[in-house]
């Protein structure tokens, strides 16, 4: 019983195969056999799982499965103005999504400073991270003594959850997390304000990629969404 379940995923990876590859033979017949008549083929239904199946199924790396499922619902969808209307969504998909990129790129720089490098390449730094030992008597300083202080303390230091910061489970809240542990501070104490504080990251943190969609789709400033989300998600919390 046991060989015959151990051929299931060969068989799921043979069907799903001659599946995709029966989709694109119909897809390259509709394409080439007559001028399309702009009626939507059933084959353009299933653009959104090619990369899913590729990804899952297969084990292909996702961007290449995007790419991949790119190509596929280009020719399951062909008409005359295909081609300009595929250029025109990268180029336009390119900039909406820039913003969010860079963004990123500059908070991955952060963390990395905060949290240092991977434990296979700490063996030059015997004490710790540089980084960590200089922020650990700060923290250990300010590190409350009382249920009343916790709460007073960290309703205030509440936006230190935006942009990635000290109080982002996200961000440098693990790192700062484990010097609070290391100070003494209970981890449930940890955990209850780091959760707490994840209302205001989740709502008004300009750095949420679908804030700064949505502030590209409505032509502001990102910042605009945190100014006129943040006094409720504060007062919330």
């Amino acid at each position: 019983m046991d060989e015959i379940f151990s051929y299931i995923p060969i068989i799921l990876k043979y069907v799903v195969g001659a599946g995709i590859g029966l989709l694109v033979v119909i897809s390259l017949i509709r394409l080439f056999s007559n001028e399309p008549d702009g009626k939507v083929s059933f084959t353009a239904y299933f653009i959104p799982v090619i990369p899913l199946f590729l990804i899952l199924v297969f084990g292909i790396n996702f961007i290449a499965a995007f790419i991949a499922g790119l190509i596929y619902g280009f020719i399951s969808t062909y008409q005359k103005s295909s081609l300009n209307i595929l250029i025109r969504s990268i180029l336009d998909g390119g900039a909406v999504v820039m913003p969010a990129v860079a963004l990123m790129l500059g908070i991955g720089m952060l963390l990395n400073a905060v949290m240092g490098p991977p434990a296979a390449m700490m063996e030059s730094f015997k004490d710790g991270w540089p980084v960590l030992l200089l922020l650990k008597p700060v923290l250990v300083a300010i590190k409350p003594e009382s249920a009343m202080g916790y709460v007073i303390l960290f309703s205030l230091a509440a936006p230190l959850a935006l942009y990635r910061g000290p109080l982002n489970v996200w961000g440098m809240g693990y790192g700062i997390a484990a010097i609070f542990l290391a100070g003494g501070m209970p981890a449930g104490a940890i955990m209850g304000l780091l959760m707490a504080v994840g209302q205001i990251q989740g709502i008004s943190d300009p750095t949420n990629t679908q804030n700064v969609w949505l502030a590209n789709e409505m032509k502001i400033d990102v910042q605009k969404i945190l100014w006129n989300t943040l006094p409720y998600t504060w007062l919330q919390l």
